[in-house]
């Protein structure tokens, strides 16, 4: 099969998946090809430009946007997980400030100390953020470089604020086992909340 062969074919099991009422977003069609997802999301996009200009395809009678409709998250999904990197943040940075302040500073500390306390949580939000909403160039060398970037702030925000909320939890009088185990909660939430958007912004640069 040619080049034009297999994007005619690419267009026309476009069109029967949403005559089918199950539209493939751009990564399906691809793997259906064995394509990169941005060569599915071209064809799907040649398809809606021949509909605009009149062409009868079952495609056509479909709303413009229902292959984005096909991959949409559940109502709240981005506000649920916003909230679990909001609280698992927010209580990060309480934590880290806290410690920095009642111990480290003996009931003081500087302002750097404060700021440079704080700093590591927020660089994961902004981390994560410029990794999600960036449209990066489809290359391995791209993806290292994002992942390991976004990965080595994780992995320094994690290791930096599990030790200021043990300490804290400590001072404040909890027991050996809820000292090391809370702060793995916290982790895991703005884990969990980070890798939902991740997944809801990919999910919509698909479509």
């Amino acid at each position: 099969m040619s080049a034009a062969e297999q994007r005619a074919a690419a267009r026309e099991a476009y069109r029967q998946s949403v005559a089918a009422g199950a539209a493939f977003t751009g990564a399906k069609l691809a793997a259906e090809f064995g394509r990169s997802e941005r060569w599915g999301r071209d064809r799907i996009a040649e398809v809606r430009a021949e509909d605009a200009a009149g062409d009868n395809s079952p495609a056509a009678e479909q709303p413009a946007d229902a292959g984005r409709h096909a991959a949409a998250q559940p109502r709240g999904a981005a506000a649920t997980a916003w909230l679990a990197l909001a609280l698992g943040v927010g209580a990060s940075v309480g934590a880290n400030i806290l410690h920095t302040v009642l111990v480290i500073g003996n009931g003081g500390g500087s302002v750097p100390q404060v700021a440079g306390a704080a700093f590591w949580p927020i660089a994961l939000v902004v981390a994560i953020e410029v990794m999600a909403r960036v449209r990066w160039p489809a290359s391995i060398g791209y993806s290292l470089i994002r992942f390991a970037g976004v990965g080595a702030v994780a992995v320094v925000a994690a290791v930096v604020s599990y030790k200021h909320m043990a300490g804290l939890l400590a001072y404040w009088g909890e027991d050996v086992l809820s000292a090391h185990l809370g702060p793995i909660a916290v982790d895991g939430l703005v884990t969990v909340g980070a890798l939902a958007l991740l997944a809801i912004h990919k999910a919509r640069k698909e479509t």
